[in-house]
């Protein structure tokens, strides 16, 4: 974990490590779920980074929200019959990430998601979009192995 804030941070950018997270002010909070616990005090339209290695946690994305992942990080889900993320808010945008595991790596359930370059190893099902209430969403060069 950090002892100093990153530096430069834009305005709007939460930055998660894997104990916590540095908000857009540039202050450090602590949690167990970093990245649900980043999506919750995040306004619309923030972007949320993950610099940290390891993330054991199923996270619900219902906020406008970018999160994005950054090289050798991996997101395991804590309950493994839950989707790792579950996206529900319309116009989100989720890229770069590695889920490894789980029932579901990424479950959309909005309108206007964009998923793009993540990758979901192992588990049942890698991508799922709901047939309902979705509408106009982009996937983009994701990759799913060894699915069931």
């Amino acid at each position: 974990m950090s002892a100093s804030s990153p530096s430069p941070l834009k305005a709007g950018t939460i930055v998660v490590e894997d104990y916590g997270y540095w908000d857009a002010d540039g202050v450090y909070h602590s949690s167990s779920t970093p990245i649900q616990s980043a999506i919750n005090s995040a306004s619309s339209g923030d972007v949320i980074l993950l610099v940290g290695a390891s993330y054991t946690e199923n996270v619900e994305v219902n906020k406008t929200v970018t999160i994005r992942g950054a090289s050798s990080h991996v997101i395991s889900p804590a309950n493994p019959s839950l989707p790792t993320f579950n996206i529900s808010s319309a116009n989100s945008i989720l890229y770069d990430l590695y889920v490894n595991g789980g029932s579901v790596a990424f479950a959309v359930w909005g309108n206007s998601i964009t998923l793009t370059n993540n990758t979901a190893i192992g588990g049942d099902v890698g991508f799922y979009v709901a047939p309902f209430n979705t509408g106009n969403c982009t996937l983009t060069n994701n990759r799913a192995f060894n699915s069931t």
